[in-house]
């Protein structure tokens, strides 16, 4: 006799149908190409979900309008308009403005404060590909976002040209719920083809330096101090001196795939700069930069995307090593991180990271720190007894989820005018330290 199958519990059917939708919502950073192949047809597979009952049906629509992927600057008007889907700004947890939602087009610029409109934003990435303006010869830098929600939790930045600081400082003073804080780079190795490196060919040191470390660790972590409850930054910098790009281009060539051109081509039909202006103008749009002949033009993507076991025996080791200490004075200035990254030079195609854990400790006690005890000690510097004297800071990998120690250093840490102040390691005084501050990243 067949027995009746058992009813679930509704609870239980909405848990299954919460987890069912739960491809609808993006990885925590980009990229993003993967998610944004499959969400849709994800959807679809839902239908049959979606059309059984209104109560479902609403939970669905809820968790699909959760999502919100913005591609064109008119996207934002029609999302804030109250007539568009009934009003559904309250639903909305994640912003993806992918490349050409935010502008700064004089015709059609993007309100600078947009992002404030929405009060229940949890995670936000911005692609800054445009954060600049078109307006004679420098290309000057431009603010495409002033104002952030105060509910946010994620912030990632993609593509962006300017210096870090303007957006460290805002989700600083805006955010101070902020967990997680990425901050990528356009570069030659992601954007080639990118007008802004057409314009200033001699600027890519600007996120590859291994010089300087300490003091740029030093500038972040007065920049991000003042987030208590961030554990997750990603840094888009190149641990890696600017010359390994020659190296590679010039003493690797046996391991090239393509030949690498050193010398620039005019395009079809085009003769000079001034032809160029005149087609741009007749097709109502902005000339580029004329080409700058001092410098060979950058290399084909397959030049980066190919392995290259030269530049993993000169450049790894260094980058992984000035990673490290960067990541234990970022740790040491700022204890509720765990996880730093940064761009790397030996990873596939040039554009993954380096991801190191840290654990800071108090170096007599042994006990781990974060940032409630941030809070508590270090106000207390200056005290005659001050809770901490040192700080011991380990750094690794996670493997298989476990955090496998690969370093340690120890900073004296103190203050002088309510500002902090690290000593250089005390178990590696002989490192080298180097006084640059500029934040660009």
């Amino acid at each position: 006799m067949d027995l009746p199958l058992p009813i679930l519990p509704p609870e239980i059917v909405e848990l299954i149908v919460i987890y069912a939708a739960r491809p609808l919502f993006p990885p925590r950073h980009a990229p993003y190409g993967e998610y944004m192949k499959i969400r849709k047809s994800h959807w679809k597979r839902l239908g049959g979900v979606v059309s059984s009952t209104k109560y479902y049906r609403q939970l669905l629509v809820k968790k699909w309008f959760a999502v919100l992927v913005l591609h064109e600057p008119s996207d934002w008007e029609r999302v804030l308009n109250s007539n568009w889907m009934g009003g559904l700004e309250p639903v909305i947890c994640t912003i993806l403005a992918a490349k050409g939602a935010l502008t700064s087009s004089p015709r059609n610029p993007t309100n600078t404060n947009v992002l404030a409109s929405f009060n229940n934003l949890s995670q936000v990435s911005l692609d800054y590909h445009n954060d600049f303006t078109r307006s004679g010869s420098n290309y000057p830098y431009y603010q495409l976002i002033t104002e952030l929600p105060r509910s946010l939790e994620v912030l990632e930045i993609l593509n962006a040209h300017g210096p870090d600081e303007h957006i460290i400082r805002l989700a600083s003073q805006r955010c101070p719920d902020l967990t997680e804080l990425r901050l990528g780079r356009c570069t030659m190795f992601n954007n080639r083809n990118c007008v802004w490196w057409k314009a200033h060919p001699a600027d890519h040191d600007a996120y590859m330096a291994d010089r300087g470390v300490e003091a740029y660790a030093g500038a972040v972590g007065n920049l991000i101090e003042n987030m208590p409850k961030l554990r997750v930054l990603h840094i888009g910098v190149y641990l890696t001196p600017i010359e390994a790009v020659w190296a590679h281009r010039v003493d690797h060539r046996k391991l090239h795939p393509v030949p690498d051109v050193m010398r620039h081509e005019n395009p079809e039909g085009i003769h000079n700069h001034l032809h160029q202006v005149a087609l741009a103008a007749a097709n109502g749009d902005d000339p580029e930069p004329p080409v700058n002949y001092h410098y060979p033009p950058l290399a084909k993507q397959e030049i980066w995307d190919a392995p290259c076991s030269e530049c993993d025996r000169h450049f790894k080791v260094p980058a992984e090593n000035a990673e490290l200490r960067t990541a234990c004075v970022l740790s040491a200035r700022v204890w509720s991180l765990r996880t730093i990254s940064f761009a790397s030079f030996t990873s596939p195609g040039r554009v993954g990271m380096s991801t190191w854990e840290v654990r800071p400790k108090h170096s007599t006690l042994g006990t781990l720190l974060d940032g409630e005890d941030a809070l508590v000690m270090l106000p207390q510097l200056e005290q005659e007894h001050p809770p901490i004297r040192h700080i011991k800071i380990d750094a690794g990998r996670l493997e298989d989820g476990e955090f496998i120690k690969q370093k340690h250093l120890t900073f004296e840490i103190s203050s002088i005018g309510g500002t902090i102040v690290l000593s250089p390691p005390i178990n590696e005084p002989l490192m080298e330290t180097v006084s640059s501050t500029r934040v660009t990243g």
